[in-house]
């Protein structure tokens, strides 16, 4: 990582970067939600985030296959 560091301090101020996506339209209330997306945000919100391992890993893969493929993808199943 020693790479990506300079020896001199950058001091300009930086530009930050305006979201384009309000954060309560990316996290809709629960209320707005139905079928898989609720059941996923249900389970999301019980889970034990402060120790990463204490997440479910199967719960946890479904979520994240739904979120990336689309909610109405089937989760791979074993063969």
């Amino acid at each position: 990582m020693t790479s990506i560091f300079t020896a001199e301090a950058a001091l300009e101020p930086y530009q930050h970067l305006t979201p384009k996506v309000a954060l309560d339209e990316m996290n809709p209330p629960l209320q707005a939600l139905s079928g898989r997306k609720l059941w996923a945000a249900q389970q999301s919100a019980a889970m034990n985030w402060r120790d990463l391992d204490d997440a479910p890993q199967d719960v946890l893969n479904r979520i994240l296959w739904w979120d990336a493929k689309g909610y109405d993808v089937p989760y791979p199943g074993r063969k």
